[in-house]
């Protein structure tokens, strides 16, 4: 089918570095470039790679290129080989490459590779470079060649997570039967585990040529594969998981190659071959009711002959800085050629310059812009899907909903109270409805922690509005402005023994009290140690308080039994304490008010013990002792148990000194201790 395209007027697409400078450069094909750093596509005829399909480019944050790669081959900012360079991915896989900054960190790189087909080494791998190596100039590091699964596929495609800070990268793994996307999600600790997702789709594991592209808010997948329908699915930029939307049909014979998704997420764009030689480039409208009767092949190309119009098999699409989604051509009919037997397209890549609009006024155009003689061929650079947008476009991590909430206090305590929000912090702003339209201006606020003043008792339905780039979560509550009766049982407290304590709680109409005991007058009177609790409720409102009390003694003690006192002889005196001892006063019969009391003479010994509930007092009587000395004039050591032994008896001695000598006047034993005697 021959197409006529309408002249039309190329408008300036100004790329904004600030947000998508990592897009600036592409290379592709056999040598080819565009650089859109200037924020106008220019052909860049410097690269050195030669690809037939895959390929990925990364630029800093300032639009200079850093490297790129074919996924067997890494070239640096110079176009050489850089050191390392060799890598084991496969430049005819559709998605061959894919390079991701490292976050949080300026000078590492994941650079992630796929092979596909019947190989036996089909996977999905990562290599770590490092920029700082060979002066600047980049090289691969220890972590080269790494597997993350297999066996692997061609599709491969990442987008940023909703902090806009990591990043989802999405790979597929070959798997009869099933369709099994794996997500891994890279932050500045690394890889993590994959998240998987599998859909029970109609595969058989030779289906492993085809594309997998994110939109440019990560938002949306589309997954194409020759022998498959198109699948649509909803990406949660937050968990990394995938739900199918949609399936696209296809017509009988057709192998779906490559895919792209409009700017505004309204189109997508596919291109396939059918029929052994029919190849087109066609738009779906995402919002129609029925998305596969919305077809619309914008260009197309009768292949069978060796592409007779010229224009030969239509191969990937890829969306750009600018806004236009490109498309490159592969074995086109041309005057030039590099191999005698292959030709290819020397001179220019299309464009499709309006992908949000429906059908030919999205502005198909063929030959859009020289390549100074440098083959398109089948692929077209990866990159992270939002580097191509002009602005940020992560919706941002949403809120959730269970666990936005707010604290109110002063209820039941008046007609002033005080909101607070107890919510996730990762929000834009917030605001309150205070249900008291009659405040006019002031039944709302945007503070954090507001105040709102009721004009009288009731309930309110208060609404909080939480806001979060990308959505909002409200929620709804219902405060009471009300003033109830408070009810306070006092401190906790010590009582006297036999003494009570009456506890008094709000008692009126409308009111209901409940003890701990589940009686509900309004006074208690307590009289044993205890906790005791009463709730009071009214209108609605609860109020309730706790005390503890506790007994306290006379101070109980003892003085002990009376006792004898022989001459010079000091006897302690000291109280016994037999209860608490806490805080006590002490007073004996002469005022002392020591603890202790020392007795040298015979007579009454009072002592007076106070504390806090009263004075308790105990008496002892100490008399005259029996003060002589007894010594035996005999003794029959015979030991027969009596009169063994030669010893001193007496009351009350304190000095004692025993010596016996024998007829010569020799010491035979001396004793200071009146118990012992002479044997």
């Amino acid at each position: 089918m021959r197409r006529v395209f309408l002249p039309i007027l190329l408008l300036m697409h100004q790329l904004c570095l600030g947000q998508s400078p990592r897009a600036a450069h592409w290379y592709f094909g056999a040598g080819a470039g565009i650089d859109f750093s200037t924020g106008t596509a220019v052909s860049d005829p410097g690269s050195q790679m030669n690809s037939l399909e895959g390929c990925a480019t990364i630029s800093d944050l300032s639009g200079h290129l850093l490297f790129y790669t074919n996924g067997q081959k890494v070239w640096n900012r110079n176009h050489a080989v850089m050191a390392g360079g060799d890598l084991s991915g496969d430049p005819s896989s559709t998605e061959s490459s894919l390079i991701v900054p490292l976050p949080g960190s300026d000078h590492l790189y994941y650079l992630f590779t796929t092979i596909g087909g019947s190989a036996s080494s089909t996977g999905m791998y990562y290599t770590i470079v490092d920029m700082n190596l060979s002066g600047g100039s980049g090289g691969i590091t220890s972590m080269k060649n790494i597997p993350l699964f297999t066996p692997g596929t061609e599709q491969l495609a990442g987008t940023q997570h909703c902090n806009s800070t990591d990043y989802w990268i999405m790979g597929r793994q070959n798997v009869e039967g099933v369709v099994r996307f794996y997500a891994y999600l890279l932050t500045k600790d690394g890889l993590s585990n994959p998240v998987v997702s599998e859909f029970k789709l109609p595969n058989h594991t030779y289906n492993t040529v085809g594309s997998i592209s994110f939109s440019q808010d990560g938002s949306i997948m589309t997954f194409t594969s020759f022998g498959m329908d198109t699948y649509v699915f909803d990406f949660s930029t937050t968990t990394g998981a995938l739900s199918l939307k949609t399936s696209i049909g296809r017509a009988g014979g057709e192998e779906v190659y490559s895919n792209a998704i409009s700017p505004d997420n309204t189109k997508l764009y596919t291109t396939s071959v059918a029929n052994a030689g029919f190849n087109y480039l066609t738009q779906y409208d995402l919002t129609a009711a029925n998305i596969t009767a919305s077809r619309v092949n914008i260009d197309s190309v009768d292949f069978r002959h060796g592409s007779p119009n010229s224009f030969g098999y239509i191969g990937q699409i890829r969306l750009a800085p600018d806004q236009q989604i490109y498309v490159s051509r592969w074995n086109q009919d041309h005057p030039y050629q590099i191999d005698p037997d292959t030709k290819y397209s020397l001179d220019s890549i299309d464009v499709i310059h309006q992908p949000n609009l429906k059908g030919m006024a999205s502005l198909p155009q063929r030959n859009y812009l020289y390549l100074h003689g440098r083959p398109t061929m089948l692929g077209l650079p990866n990159f992270i899907s939002n580097y191509t947008s002009p602005i940020p476009t992560t919706t941002g991590c949403p809120v959730d909903p269970g666990l936005v909430d707010f604290a109110v206090s002063g209820e039941c305590k008046g007609l002033s109270l005080v909101m607070t929000y107890t919510g996730p912090s990762n929000i834009a702003s917030l605001s309150w409805n205070f249900g008291d339209p009659a405040s006019g201006a002031d039944n709302t606020s945007t503070s954090m922690n507001p105040t709102h003043l009721y004009p009288r008792e009731g309930d309110y339905l208060v609404n909080l509005t939480v806001n979060y780039t990308g959505g909002a979560v409200t929620k709804t509550k219902t405060v009471r402005a009300l003033t109830t009766s408070d009810v306070q049982l006092g401190n906790d407290t010590i009582l006297c023994e036999k003494q009570s304590l009456v506890l008094h709680a709000p008692g009126s109409i409308g009111v209901r009290v409940q003890w701990q005991d589940n009686s509900s007058r309004a006074d208690y009177v307590v009289h044993e140690p205890g906790k005791y609790f009463v709730t009071v409720s009214e209108k609605g409102c609860v109020a309730s308080d706790t005390i503890l009390v506790d007994y306290k003694k006379l101070p109980g003690f003892s003085l002990g039994p009376d006792q004898s006192i022989c001459g010079n002889e000091k006897i302690l005196l000291t109280a016994r304490i037999l209860t608490d001892t806490s805080s006590l006063g002490y007073e004996w019969q002469n005022g002392s008010s020591e603890k202790t009391f020392i007795a040298t003479l015979p007579g009454s010994y009072i002592l007076r013990v106070t504390n806090s509930c009263g004075t308790s007092s105990d008496t002892v009587r100490v008399v005259e002792g029996f003060c002589t000395v007894h010594l035996p004039s005999a003794f029959t050591p015979n030991g027969d148990g009596h009169n063994d032994l030669f010893r001193a008896t007496g009351d009350h001695v304190t000095q004692f000194r025993m010596v016996i000598y024998n007829r010569w006047g020799q010491k035979v034993c001396a004793s200071g201790d009146i118990g012992k005697g002479w044997d």
